[in-house]
């Protein structure tokens, strides 16, 4: 159970209109054996009607806690909290699917579907939406409406990622182990068994990924905060991207303090995060270009910074932390998510971006120190 965002309160003619909504009895008892959410909204998209499936789904205790909402507001989206006019204000939702998705149905008249991410925050814990968007004209008591419907397709998104995604990246490391064995039995002087371990834990680093994201998003991921030298932070992370920066011809340089700095996080997932923020700077980067990767002790966080010369779209940085959304194709868009799902569901930290074309791309990773941690728990 949560309580609602009160920027909104429902006008008279959102009060009346719902009253006439809940008179159509047949529509309504439709609308709430639907397996999916359902919301009736005016041409101000304010809601004048939320299905049972809708309630059930956001713990919202009846219809009247609706009345008078946008349905950022609804999802708790975070957009809708950065601005005072909530849902639709703020600067990110130029670019909401589902925002453009009602405007083109209430100001064309016609069916409109739309797949749409939502990034939400329940509880102070942040989570994710994958939805099907389907907006339809209705008219009622001369009045020009719109039923939406939300249908949650995070399932298919896990699926898309799963086959697109994480076993083509198993089968390359299979494909590498298995390349190995073949050479090690024609060519046993020249074969190093290192090279076999380097690759074996590869492959447990994309399980381990994947079964990380999964636990995450669940909310049972455990977690083991230890004492973490940035330096051995920072080792293990790049053994997982050298490969990638390599083949891509990408220097990767590290800038640490002569004093070592020490994290209070858990080593696994913080490693994760890590990995993700160089991968996407690499991936972002042209061929023989440098990413600069910083450490800085500013208390009581530490700050791993990771940069590169590329800059985002204006499109990409106002979406860049949702679930599902990518650059690279179908079935990607889990790494920046990912990043600041587990920095501050699990690790007590925050991550933040700058782009520009003058400036590039710098992603600042802050991570409690082992000092504050300490001062805190004391």
């Amino acid at each position: 159970m949560f309580v609602l965002p009160s920027r909104h309160r429902a006008s008279h003619t959102a009060q009346d209109l719902s009253r006439q909504v809940l008179e159509q009895h047949d529509l309504i008892e439709v609308l709430n054996h639907l397996p999916y959410m359902a919301l009736i909204l005016t041409r101000e998209r304010e809601v004048v009607f939320a299905n049972r499936g809708l309630l059930e789904t956001l713990g919202v205790s009846g219809i009247a806690a609706t009345l008078g909402s946008r349905p950022g507001e609804l999802l708790l989206c975070v957009n809708s909290r950065t601005n005072a006019e909530g849902c639709g204000g703020a600067e990110g939702c130029r670019h909401c699917q589902a925002l453009q998705a009602l405007t083109d149905c209430l100001h064309e008249r016609q069916e409109v579907v739309r797949e749409v991410r939502v990034l939400n925050r329940v509880e102070g814990r942040l989570s994710a939406y994958d939805l099907r968007v389907t907006a339809t004209p209705l008219e009622l008591a001369g009045q020009e409406l719109a039923m939406v419907f939300l249908e949650d397709i995070g399932a298919q998104k896990r699926r898309e990622h799963l086959e697109s995604i994480f076993l083509h990246d198993l089968l390359n490391t299979i494909g590498g182990i298995q390349l190995f064995v073949e050479q090690m039995q024609q060519y046993p002087a020249l074969c190093h068994p290192a090279e076999l371990t380097r690759q074996v834990r590869l492959l447990t680093d994309e399980i381990r990924a994947q079964q990380i994201l999964l636990e995450a998003e669940r909310g049972d991921l455990q977690r083991e905060i230890l004492c973490v030298p940035a330096r051995n932070l920072l080792e293990d992370a790049l053994i997982g991207i050298q490969d990638l920066g390599a083949r891509r011809s990408i220097a990767i340089t590290v800038d640490q303090p002569a004093t070592p700095v020490y994290l209070a996080t858990d080593p696994l997932i913080a490693r994760r995060v890590v990995l993700n923020a160089v991968k996407n700077a690499v991936e972002a980067s042209a061929a023989g270009a440098t990413v600069k990767i910083g450490v800085t002790e500013q208390p009581p966080h530490v700050v791993i910074t990771v940069w590169n010369a590329a800059a985002m779209a204006e499109q990409t940085r106002h979406q860049v932390f949702q679930r599902s959304f990518s650059t690279k194709g179908h079935g990607r868009g889990l790494g920046t998510y990912s990043m600041r799902l587990l920095m501050e569901n699990y690790l007590g930290g925050a991550v933040s971006f700058t782009s520009s074309q003058a400036a590039g791309t710098l992603f600042t990773l802050s991570f409690p120190s082992m000092q504050g941690y300490l001062d805190n728990a004391g």
